[in-house]
């Protein structure tokens, strides 16, 4: 009989303690478990996103610094050019070269769906014009609007907005992620922080859609130049919307307002322009800014001294130099002339583009 009750008396111990472990383990699961993301929205954009670049900066995310990084700027018979060093884009993928404009996306070769958690930052949503952004803990990777880190910045608050993400379009300004470009920039309204776009062949080294953000060191050049009116094109019932084109900067752009009363009708006519470029195979950026956005059909990108491979910031007046040498070296009477000849149309050319602009979109 005692052996018995010793006998019961282990098989109840040896109970408690599988079911000690049990609860030890539920309780484990409960506490550790990954549930849905925990996410809140923001009206705005402009302080999240600088707020959240400092965070990532400070944490050293980035794969090149901007230690180092200088600017001056000069002027030739009135037209600026502003010249920057910043040696860690010298570590920059530069992807392969491209002949076509419109390449097709390729699932093989590197896209923003491979960026790491700590270069995405926040999600964007467009509503009735206005953006909304969204912050996830953990990242919500599922969202197609997504806005990241630079991991090699152009210059403080360089950032990369992959729009429709994961459609995996082709590196092709479609009309709408121009409407989206032209809210976002005026989100940065007061901080000269502005939206760039770079075609195949004119700056882009990824083939999978992608604005950029970034902060010139001053005003761009291209801002500052007078513009003349061209024509006046209306869509539908939409505004009637005035088109310039610059004058005295090294190259000449198209150039509208950027009004959130007619950004649609302004995106609409962007998207045609750039259908023309692409019948014409034309190279071309694109900026935005809080009050326009300005087309820049160019050359396409072709060897140049000193490493230069000029993409949004160079064709609107911020030329980016590798080599510090080269930097103190070279004079802004140089460049101004390299880019008339390197990278602005031949007169000839832009007047033809200019007679076939205004025959397809005059209202």
């Amino acid at each position: 009989s005692f052996a018995m009750v010793a006998m019961v008396g282990r098989d109840r111990t040896i109970a408690l303690v599988l079911a000690s472990l049990v609860l030890t383990g539920l309780l484990y699961a409960l506490a550790t478990r990954v549930g849905p993301a925990a996410c809140h929205t923001e009206p705005g954009v402009r302080d999240l996103y600088l707020r959240m670049w400092e965070q990532r900066y400070g944490l050293g995310v980035f794969l090149s610094s901007l230690d180092g990084y200088e600017f001056r700027e000069g002027a030739v018979s009135g037209t600026h050019v502003i010249l920057t060093h910043n040696g860690g884009r010298k570590k920059k993928r530069q992807g392969v070269p491209l002949n076509r404009l419109d390449e097709p996306f390729d699932a093989g070769k590197f896209s923003f769906e491979q960026a790491t958690r700590g270069e995405r930052l926040f999600t964007l949503a467009l509503h009735d014009g206005a953006l909304r952004a969204t912050v996830c803990e953990p990242f919500d990777e599922s969202d197609s609007h997504q806005v990241m880190i630079n991991a090699f910045p152009l210059g403080k608050y360089s950032g990369l907005v992959p729009t429709h993400l994961h459609e995996h379009r082709n590196q092709v300004l479609r009309e709408d992620s121009a409407l989206l470009a032209l809210a976002l920039a005026r989100e940065f309204a007061g901080t000269n922080i502005r939206v760039g776009y770079n075609s195949l062949r004119a700056g882009a080294s990824v083939n999978h859609f992608h604005l950029q953000i970034w902060r010139p060191p001053a005003t761009l050049p291209i801002e500052r130049v007078s513009r003349q009116r061209i024509l006046v094109a209306r869509r539908g019932r939409g505004p009637a919307i005035a088109v310039y084109q610059t004058l005295g900067h090294y190259v000449t752009a198209f150039a509208m307002d950027n009004r959130a009363s007619m950004q649609q009708a302004v995106a609409a006519i962007v998207s045609e322009m750039i259908q023309i470029f692409f019948e014409l195979d034309l190279a071309h950026n694109v900026l935005f800014t809080p009050t326009a956005v300005l087309v820049v059909p160019r050359q396409a990108l072709a060897d140049m001294p000193m490493g230069l491979r000029p993409g949004f910031p160079d064709a609107c007046g911020e030329v980016m130099i590798p080599e510090r040498a080269d930097y103190l070296a070279t004079s802004p009477a140089e460049l101004v002339s390299l880019y008339r000849e390197h990278l602005a149309l031949p007169a000839a050319q832009w007047q033809a583009l200019l007679a076939r602009i205004k025959a397809a979109l005059a209202a």
